[in-house]
Formats: C-alpha cells, structure tokens, sequence
C-alpha cells in the first residue's frame, strides 16, 4: 500500500494560562483548517502537538465521513501529562471507498479548548473529475400551473459516473437529501405544501470530488380550477361545451327563421279562404240571375 507523507503535517494546541491558541507548523494561517487529496489506495500521515499548563488534557482525534457520519477514532483521552504528540495514518482500511472526509483534532483542558480540521478528498485513481453531475428536472413542468392533488411526486435525470448524493428545496426551505441514483429518479410522497401562486422546485446534485449541479423549475398552483362559463337558452339547456354553444347558437338562428316565416303563410292561407268565398257568392248570383231570366221567360 502506497504511503504518502503529509509532512510536516503538525498540530500544535497550546492550552496556555488563559489563552488559547492554534499553531500550525505546516504553513498554514492560524484558525483555518487544511486541505489535502490523495488517491483512493493510498495513505496519508499526520502528526499532532498538544500542550498545555492546564493539565488534564483531553485530546479526541476523528475521521468524519461527508454526511458527518463517524468513521473512525484515532484518539479519545484524557493524559494528566503538559504535553502530548503522536502520529497517525489513514490508510485505504479506514475510509474504505473514494469521498470527501474531515479530520477533526480537538483538544481542550481546564481553561480553554481549540479545534482544527483536515478536509480529505479521497479521489478515484487515475482520475481527475472536474465535471459537474449532469441534472434535467422532469416533473413538475416548468410554466405549468397546477390543482390540488396534482404534484405528489418529483421526476428527474442524473448523471455522473461518481454521483454521491441528492437533494431537493421547495421555494428556499430546508434542502431535502433523497435517495438517488443514474438515470431518471422518481420521488414519490404523500403529503406535500405548496403556496398558492408561484413556485420554485430546485434540485441538486453532487458526486464523490465535490462537483455540484443543480436546476430549478418554477410552476403555479391554484387550490381551486377556474369555473366554466355556462350559457343557457330558453329551455334552460345548460352549455358546457364550445361545440354545444355553437350549436345552440345556429339553433336559436333557425328558430327566429320559422318565426319569421310563419306570418306569411296564414296571410297566404287566409287571402286563399277570402278568394273562395268571394268566387261562390259570384257563382251563386250569377245561377240566380239565370234561374230569373228563364222563370220570366216562361210566363
């Protein structure tokens, strides 16, 4: 197994009288904390100084892993000693797989405490990924406005060779981690606030080297669908449909023609009765008159 040594990597703690103080004697500036990267398989070392004039001094020496989930102790103690100092090595055994891990050094006695941190990125070998996870949100739809009930679930697409970890945030809350992996995700869940009106939905994405995506839709909700205006004609026959108003309309149309029609005929039909009548009393006068003339013509 590969060894690098990380020197001179030292931690120098001094727990003096009233004050406190964190000496690095690696270059670093006093109160930040470090950063190294090695490669997955190999190891690396360190070395930390604790003194004090305050003794007890409890020392606790931790690898944390990026969820802050504890990986290993390398110290956890109490020395009555002024003075402490050992070394220790990370090794493939310890972190296992490839991610990024904190070291935490705490020391503390009587009076006062101090804390330094290491920030470990463990890459994959031969491989140097600086490409963000590829992220595409596919529902909701961005633009779209939404009812009641209607987004119980979020879908979307990822991708990287080395993703670690998703999460989500509605509207700027809290970031949510979410189970994920390559290709479409679809998260599911029962119940769900939203505001009314406009929305914001953002989801991120990061892989083992710390690369992060993320991607937003924004979308609008209504409690309530608009209602349909309602149209109704002399039967009171509701409408509902553009086709059933259009076709309510031509019939009110048809209507008003035979209304319109109407009229003329009982005017032809009564001209046509007045007519008959006026033929027969001609008719009639007329057979009269001839029936006269042959009575006279026989006396």
């Amino acid at each position: 197994m590969k060894t690098k040594i990380f020197l001179p990597f030292i931690l120098g703690i001094l727990l003096i009288a009233n004050a406190s103080a964190v000496v690095v004697y690696g270059g670093w500036s006093q109160g930040e904390s470090a950063t190294a990267e090695i490669l997955d398989g190999e190891s690396i070392n360190f070395n930390v100084d604790f003194f004090s004039m305050n003794p007890p001094i409890i020392i606790n020496v931790k690898l944390y892993d990026a969820e802050s989930n504890l990986i290993y102790i390398f110290e956890q103690k109490t020395t009555n000693t002024y003075s402490f100092f050992k070394q220790y090595t990370i090794t493939k055994d310890i972190y296992e797989k490839s991610g990024n891990f904190e070291l935490i050094i705490s020391g503390s006695d009587e009076t006062n405490s101090d804390i330094y941190t290491l920030n470990l990125n463990v890459r994959q070998s031969g491989i140097s990924d600086t490409d963000a996870p590829e992220l595409n949100i596919i529902y909701p739809v961005n633009g779209k406005t939404y009812t009641s009930n209607q987004i119980d679930h979020l879908t979307f697409y990822v991708f990287d060779e080395n993703l670690d970890k998703c999460w989500y945030s509605i509207n700027g809350d809290d970031k949510n981690e979410i189970a994920c992996h390559i290709g479409t995700n679809t998260i599911e869940f029962d119940v769900i606030t939203f505001a009314e009106g406009e929305n914001t939905w953002k989801v991120y994405a990061e892989d083992t080297y710390g690369n992060k995506a993320e991607k937003s839709v924004t979308f609008y909700f209504n409690f309530e669908a608009p209602a349909k205006e309602k149209t109704t004609n002399k039967k009171a026959k509701v409408i509902e449909s553009d086709k059933d108003y259009e076709k309510a309309y031509l019939k009110q149309f048809e209507a008003k023609t035979i209304l319109l029609e109407e009229p003329e005929q009982v005017q032809e039909e009564q001209v046509s009765g007045t007519n008959k009548l006026v033929l027969v009393i001609i008719v009639g006068i007329i057979a009269l008159l001839i029936i006269l003339m042959m009575i006279k013509a026989l006396r």
